[in-house]
């Protein structure tokens, strides 16, 4: 283990930073009272978004209509995309559980067209919004009605097991309640995502709620001689590549953020104060870069959490 030293984004929150020379995750510790905090309050800005999120799903759901509320899940974000997309080829009753459900929003597109669901989440306040909105499909994690309703044809969680304790006991927990051929499906924090220089984790999602990132390859090497695993990176678009390289040339360092109150949501993606000759520099590389052509010489900058898991067990 390396430590890198400690990030504080909300004030009374230092966590420690270490790398794993073992297994390449970047990680801290976790403190699970945080996730009922960050529901009520709102004090992250896209715990504020879950609830956006479930009240147009809910207006969609209401009204029965399933291909309006796929169409808006899946231009929301790639990672209910890749659920949505894994779900779609189940018969009509297979048995789903999502893990970390939230608000239920996600859940919702599975319950309307006609599969079997349950949705766990460690918030109350989450459970409760889930099953006012869309129904008797959710509980409190650690509820008997995960076994009894197992075993599953599909698992799936998104930005949730960064966010955990013990990220591989979770998962060998959740593969033992797939039917043969059945499938676990997740999206995964990108390690390789710090991409500026002496970087320690990425804003857009700050401790205590995300505590864990994973390289590449990660999820192959640990389960690939037990079950088969797929693995997809997504990457930044071609600007942003260039961008993130120009400025890696320009010298633009990361900045450790500045400690925030934990109140409703303060701004956690912070701005960068660069030098002014500095911003010049970065901007004569990015027009230099698209005059002469050679954007498809910069490796590709993985997206913070477009790198997505299938792990299906074998019959």
């Amino acid at each position: 283990m390396r430590a890198l030293g400690a990030v504080e984004y909300f004030s009374g929150y230092p966590w420690q930073v270490a790398d794993c020379d073992d297994c390449g995750c970047r990680f801290t510790r976790h403190d699970e009272s945080v996730h009922e905090v960050f529901h009520q309050s709102g004090a992250i800005s896209y715990y504020a978004e879950y609830r956006d999120l479930a009240e147009q799903t809910g207006r969609l759901f209401a009204a029965r209509d399933l291909a309006g509320l796929q169409q808006y899940l899946v231009e929301t974000s790639p990672k209910y995309r890749f659920v949505i997309e894994a779900a779609e080829g189940l018969d009509r009753g297979a048995s789903c559980l999502e893990i970390g459900c939230s608000r239920g929003y996600l859940s919702s597109w599975l319950i309307l067209a006609g599969l079997n669901v349950l949705g766990l989440d460690v918030s109350p306040e989450a459970v409760s919004a889930a099953s006012a909105s869309f129904g008797d499909h959710f509980a409190l994690a650690g509820s008997a009605r995960a076994e009894s309703g197992g075993p599953y044809d599909l698992i799936y969680h998104v930005g949730l097991i960064g966010c955990v304790a013990d990220p591989l006991g979770l998962t060998r927990d959740l593969i033992k309640k797939l039917k043969p051929g059945g499938r676990l499906v997740f999206n995964v924090p990108n390690r390789n995502a710090c991409w500026m220089h002496d970087q320690w984790w990425v804003d857009t999602t700050p401790p205590p709620d995300l505590v864990t990132m994973f390289p590449p390859d990660f999820w192959r090497n640990q389960f690939s001689e037990v079950f088969q695993v797929e693995e997809q990176i997504h990457f930044r678009s071609t600007e942003q590549n260039v961008q993130a390289w120009a400025s890696q040339m320009a010298g633009k360092k990361w900045q450790k953020p500045h400690p925030q109150p934990l109140a409703p949501s303060p701004d956690c993606h912070r701005t960068w104060n660069q030098p002014a000759n500095r911003r010049l520099l970065q901007r004569f590389l990015s027009k230099t870069i698209k005059l002469t052509g050679m954007s498809k010489f910069i490796p590709p900058v993985p997206l913070e959490f477009g790198y997505f898991v299938t792990l299906t067990r074998r019959s």
